[in-house]
């Protein structure tokens, strides 16, 4: 395949040849080549592109309305950023469509249940064991509250949210009955 460029005919590359006549796409939009259909193409930015990899052809381009998506490409779960498809960290796919809305609140994971994540200002992190424990996180919104629980009959464990975390002291009660 041959292109006239500046006067005069050169090869052509699998772009050129592959995509001649296209119109302008949508953004975002991937499509097969006109001569060889095992290439792919994106158009992006005002232009039709060769598709990068294996893991934008199986979950599509990573496109600005599309980013921190989290998407699935065989066993692994990768995430939209600015530069393109990246590994996913384990916070990134386990919380991906959970809402953070309530400081403090604690959530399971989404792939994977037991692990637990705190709201902490309107993301997610991972929870520690104390605030699994409590069932709560120790955030700013949460200073200086106040837990009460129960290790057994007549004996409580109070906790303070403070700037490092629950802090902790063992209370005891002694019941008096008629003697």
């Amino acid at each position: 395949y041959y292109i006239c460029k500046s006067g005069s005919w050169v090869t052509a590359t699998a772009l050129e040849y592959d995509t001649y006549g296209w119109n302008a796409g949508t953004e975002g939009e991937m499509k097969p080549g006109s001569v060889v259909a095992a290439n792919h193409y994106v158009f992006e930015n005002g232009a039709w592109r060769a598709s990068a990899d294996e893991i934008e052809y199986n979950l599509g381009v990573c496109v600005t309305s599309r980013l921190n998506e989290v998407g699935k490409s065989g066993d692994v779960y990768y995430t939209c950023k600015s530069s393109g498809w990246t590994l996913s960290s384990v916070l990134e796919y386990d919380t991906y469509g959970k809402t953070c809305s309530e400081d403090g609140s604690i959530v399971g994971g989404e792939v994977v249940a037991e692990n637990k994540y705190v709201c902490d200002a309107g993301v997610f992190r991972t929870a520690n064991n104390r605030e699994i424990s409590l069932n709560k996180g120790c955030v700013s919104y949460t200073k200086n509250d106040v837990i009460r629980k129960q290790i057994y009959e007549g004996r409580d464990s109070i906790y303070t949210c403070k700037n490092s975390g629950w802090v902790g002291s063992v209370e005891i009660y002694i019941v008096y009955g008629n003697i």
